[in-house]
């Protein structure tokens, strides 16, 4: 059954490892985490299982733009999906409650926030709710720093007169972060399903540098003909940046989740179209955006987490092709991270913080196999890669 499902909706034959299992597990209403890297086909995962179930499956998305994106795909499949967002008029919210009363759709799309809303919380007691998804759930862990509302989804849940099946599903969880996301939604011996994060097809190297813009200048125009990515902290880094790598001639994009919509919608489009140029960006780029032919990622300013590292870098080559993940270091940018670390809310967020920013640091230093050494962050044993990175 859910194969013919998959066939007629979703064009495929087969299942990529663990898809079908996770599935299974769904459907046999069993609290599910899933860690799947990027490209692995996380959302399959739980539209799959909404198009069986009877009630209705929520996700819980971070970013708008993602949300928007995967509903028009949805759409464009012919299955019934919506989103609840603040882009929404009132009377087009209200058409959305109507459609979720009548059974008219199957999936609907959430920020976190919105459980706050008085209005949806009226109409959610009165819906049938089979499915919660948590896309993202990495992102709990920074519910205090980044959105609170992550943090109140156990809460959320807990309050629904009847508890839903609840998959956790992520890219990169240490077992730190696994054991905090069982915690904070109170899953019931959730079955926990993931592959290696290692992308071995990825050439991973650290380069020690004080005059990152002279580098760049000269990779970005050997590499004229590729698309990359390069992340920034900031919204500043990345407009400054942006900027000047223009007025070298370098066709470059920017995002970040301060520009408006129109202008993050147009430069994505833009950019995924095109067969060459950079997108400058803050980690809010790459979410559910499919672009297989990413050549290169470069870390412009020192990441907070490994996370962080392995999640942008794991967006190169996600057509398997090859590529390159690069951090460009100095010590200078410690203190960046160090900055955002002393303004976090409370005490043992900011001891976990300064941690894996130690981590980030001593991947930076190291001598040992990076690829070797994410994979041991994650829990993961793995052999040196011998030639996949500037160590080996």
């Amino acid at each position: 059954m859910i194969k013919d499902i998959l066939k007629h909706y979703f064009g495929y034959s087969t299942f990529r490892y663990p898809q079908e299992e996770i599935i299974q597990n769904i459907l046999q209403k069993k609290d599910t985490i899933a860690i799947l890297p990027t490209g692995a086909g996380k959302s399959i995962t739980y539209q799959i299982p909404a198009l069986i179930f009877d009630g209705i499956t929520i996700v819980i998305t971070p970013l708008i733009s993602l949300m928007e994106d995967q509903v028009f795909s949805l759409r464009k499949r012919g299955i019934e999906a919506a989103y609840l967002n603040s882009n929404l008029s009132k009377d087009k919210e209200r058409g959305v409650y109507e459609k979720l009363c009548i059974g008219k759709i199957k999936i609907i799309y959430l920020a976190p926030e919105r459980i706050n809303n008085l209005v949806f919380q009226y109409y959610i007691q009165k819906l049938k709710i089979s499915l919660i998804a948590i896309d993202e759930a990495h992102t709990i862990l920074w519910a205090d720093r980044f959105r609170s509302a992550y943090g109140q989804l156990g809460t959320f849940i807990q309050s629904l007169p009847q508890k839903p099946a609840i998959l956790a599903v992520t890219a990169t969880a240490t077992p730190y972060v696994k054991e905090y996301i069982q915690k904070s939604l109170y899953l019931t011996n959730p079955q926990i399903f993931f592959t290696s994060v290692d992308r071995e097809e990825l050439f991973y190297r650290v380069i020690e540098i004080e005059h990152k813009m002279r580098f760049l200048i000269k990779y970005l125009k050997k590499h004229s003909f590729e698309k990359g990515i390069i992340y920034c902290l900031t919204r500043k880094s990345v407009e400054k940046l942006n900027h000047d790598l223009q007025t070298f001639g370098i066709k470059s994009y920017f995002y970040h989740g301060g520009s408006d919509q129109n202008i993050k919608y147009m430069q994505q489009e833009e950019f995924r179209t095109s067969t060459f140029g950079v997108m400058i960006a803050t980690n809010a780029f790459g979410m559910g955006i499919d672009i297989p032919d990413i050549r290169f990622v470069i870390e412009y300013e020192l990441p907070a987490t490994i996370e962080d590292l392995a999640q942008q870098m794991g967006r190169a080559s996600r057509d398997g092709k090859g590529g390159e993940g690069i951090v460009l270091f100095s010590f200078k940018d410690i203190k960046i991270v160090q900055f955002f670390i002393n303004n976090l809310a409370s005490k043992e967020t900011k001891n976990q913080q300064k941690k894996e920013l130690n981590k980030v640091i001593e991947y930076c230093t190291t001598k040992r196999c990076r690829h070797q050494f994410i994979a041991s962050y994650f829990g993961e044993t793995k052999a040196k890669c011998k030639n996949r990175c500037d160590n080996c």
